[in-house]
């Protein structure tokens, strides 16, 4: 049995031997790859931070009576520029769809929305913001009457039977004519919604197809 651990103890200091100036890379690029990790976390939390502190001047600047349009011009410059891989980025054009939808710049608000959609789909894009972009899109679709491209907009949600995307979907359909959908629409919205003021309003919108037919 010493016999045993004698060779197994020589065999891996002969090993050590011949391999060692592979083993010591592979050492060292271990501890590069452990560094350069925490490197990266750190930047990243360092670049979330700032990204938020200029977030929050322009969420701030937004709320103003008086708005410098110029500052939060250069306000969103930055975030796309300097922290576009951030979601804060994404967030700055969500204010800013929503000030255009606020102030009856529907296009503006369209163009924004679909610019977070591009900004957003795919296997690395990220599902909150492409559903809140494409929700909103299609909401001022149906509301400029534009039903089709409304139900264009709905495609590819990563949650596709939510209440509120199966109303807008029915309205889609009701502005289109196309009744029997918009009634399974607002149906099956209300069997996933929750809110009982919500279903009356479904449920009313059912009626109101019924009446006119």
């Amino acid at each position: 049995m010493n016999n045993t651990s004698e060779d197994l103890s020589n065999s891996f200091l002969s090993f050590v031997s011949e391999y060692k100036v592979l083993i010591v890379i592979a050492l060292l690029a271990g501890i590069g790859g452990i560094l350069g990790y925490n490197f990266y976390l750190d930047s990243k939390a360092n670049q979330n931070s700032e990204a938020a502190d200029v977030f929050a001047q322009l969420s701030s600047n937004y709320a103003l009576e008086e708005k410098d349009e110029a500052l939060i011009d250069a306000l969103h410059s930055k975030l796309e520029t300097d922290y576009g891989n951030t979601g804060f980025a994404t967030l700055g054009l969500i204010l800013k769809a929503k000030h255009f939808g606020e102030h009856q710049e529907s296009e503006e608000a369209l163009n924004t929305y679909y610019a977070i959609i591009d900004k957003t789909d795919g296997i690395f894009g990220d599902n909150i913001f492409n559903s809140i972009a494409r929700i909103n899109a299609a909401q001022l679709e149906n509301n400029l009457g534009n039903f089709n491209a409304a139900m264009e907009a709905l495609q590819g949600l990563a949650n596709p039977n939510d209440p509120l995307v199966l109303e807008i979907m029915g309205d889609s359909h009701a502005g289109l004519g196309n009744s029997d959908a918009a009634i399974a629409s607002y149906s099956k919205a209300i069997e996933k919604e929750q809110s009982e003021e919500v279903k009356i309003m479904l449920r009313s919108k059912i009626s109101m197809i019924n009446l006119s037919q």
